[in-house]
């Protein structure tokens, strides 16, 4: 094969292979996010606001209706309401702060004595105590409807 013959192959190769770079770089910029190039500013998005959830279920209050007899609906409406506003206001500020302060496990004291406590915030004792208040536990065990179930 000629010297002239090669140069030509090589140029056709070079030029090729840029074709291709240009096609790749083509393709490349498609995929791209698409708003990549937005401006961008300043946001910022209202926390949502917690209602009584249970006031604000039309399906579940329907749903007691049809299942219940008047006497229980009454007291199991005013429980389920009752808990619902302690949840707005309290249970779920609590929960944001179990969220930002995990337990942590202190398995040695400041002597180098193996302890193996459960570290938790103030919180977390609360919402202990608020379950036990609310019978959360013994609510399954009690039973007190379990004829309406």
């Amino acid at each position: 094969m000629s010297s002239l013959r090669r140069m030509q192959i090589s140029k056709f190769l070079l030029a090729m292979t840029n074709a291709a770079d240009s096609q790749q770089q083509a393709v490349l910029e498609e995929l791209k996010m698409p708003f990549s190039r937005a401006m961008i500013g300043n946001f910022f998005q209202e926390r949502p606001k917690l209602g009584n959830q249970f006031l604000e279920d039309a399906m579940l209050q329907s749903y007691l209706k049809r299942h219940l007899p008047p006497v229980v609906l009454e007291e199991v409406s005013q429980d389920l309401d009752r808990f619902s506003q302690r949840l707005v206001e309290e249970i779920d500020a609590l929960g944001r702060e179990c969220e930002l302060n995990p337990p942590k496990l202190q398995q040695y004291d400041a002597w180098g004595r193996r302890v193996d406590d459960i570290v938790t915030c103030s919180a977390w004792k609360r919402m202990k105590n608020i379950s036990a208040e609310e019978g959360l536990i013994a609510e399954a065990y009690e039973r007190k409807y379990s004829s309406w179930r």
